[in-house]
């Protein structure tokens, strides 16, 4: 509910088509300090906790390990009942990745109450979190929650939600990537939302408009732009090794092609990439692909710098 399934697509997602139309037009996009193109890097910060076993489902798996006779997992299993944080999620990850290579990024934070659906972390818990984000200059966004796109009121109570910590912010993406176009956009610029990142498809990286460029959406039922400022996604994570079933070893032609893609048209390329996949083989192709792109010389900054 609320997601786009590339397979509706006539065209290859691979190819910016339209970008490419307006790029032989001669539109030529520029950035600061004299860079030829861009790179956007975002996550969307779903996990960061190991959540408690509920208390009845703790009693029924200890009573179990009695019964059995396992008493050393008797004795370690009352652990599960309490929530903690689970190290190699933690954020510190990136931003001591990030600033090793100079870059700044877009962290997109939930603001759900305990009893919502994918509850894993309450804006009171990560509020270090948030400052270490914004102490080193990246940027914070609402990551809104699978019912947000499609209710205002709950839009408007996790956005004050973040904002109890995280003071004015201009981003948006929403869980799973679910959204309603053009509805959507309209909501968003109706709370105050400079701009959007969450247009693209989860099951397959590319270009979901044919677009590489950030651009204001036209609403056709109401046949005027919509005041607000749309980041299409074309890379996530999840997209290759989940929906696609790639290797890294695979995957990385298949990054290295959109990123040419991008380079080749003058447009900004946009990377998201959860903080959960920050180890083992996948952790090891991040960190590969950051190395790769900062190598081509890209303008790589925060969403609301590139507005």
């Amino acid at each position: 509910y609320g997601r786009s399934p590339h397979v509706l697509v006539k065209h290859s997602p691979r190819y910016a088509v339209v970008s490419e139309y307006l790029h032989q037009s001669g539109f030529r996009p520029s950035y600061p300090k004299g860079k030829e193109w861009a790179v956007l890097i975002s996550h969307d910060v779903d996990w960061l906790n190991h959540l408690a076993l509920p208390a009845r489902q703790l009693m029924v798996k200890q009573a179990k390990r009695l019964l059995k006779g396992q008493m050393g997992e008797f004795a370690k299993g009352w652990q599960e009942g309490k929530t903690r944080r689970v190290a190699e999620y933690s954020l510190k990850n990136l931003l001591d990745a990030h600033r090793e290579r100079g870059i700044t990024s877009t962290y997109f934070f939930m603001a759900l109450k305990e009893g919502n659906q994918d509850f894993n972390y309450s804006i009171d818990q990560v509020k270090d979190e948030i400052e270490a984000v914004k102490a080193e200059g990246n940027e914070v966004g609402l990551h809104g929650g699978h019912e947000a796109f499609a209710s205002p009121d709950v839009l408007e109570m996790e956005m004050n939600e973040l904002g109890r910590h995280a003071g004015t912010f201009k981003g948006y993406r929403n869980h799973y990537l679910c959204f309603d176009v053009p509805h959507c956009w309209s909501k968003l610029a109706g709370k105050g939302f400079g701009y959007d990142a969450t247009f693209g498809f989860a099951g397959n990286p590319g270009f979901r408009n044919g677009m590489c460029y950030p651009f204001r959406p036209f609403d056709l039922n109401k046949k005027a732009y919509v005041d607000i400022l749309e980041f299409p996604l074309h890379l996530m994570d999840v997209s290759l090794f989940h929906y696609l079933g790639l290797s890294p070893k695979a995957a990385f032609p298949l990054a290295k092609q959109l990123i040419e893609e991008v380079r080749r048209l003058n447009g900004v390329f946009s990377l998201l990439w959860h903080n959960n996949y920050l180890t083992g083989e996948w952790g090891r192709f991040y960190l590969e692909l950051l190395d790769y792109l900062v190598s081509l010389n890209p303008y790589i900054s925060t969403h609301t710098e590139m507005m």
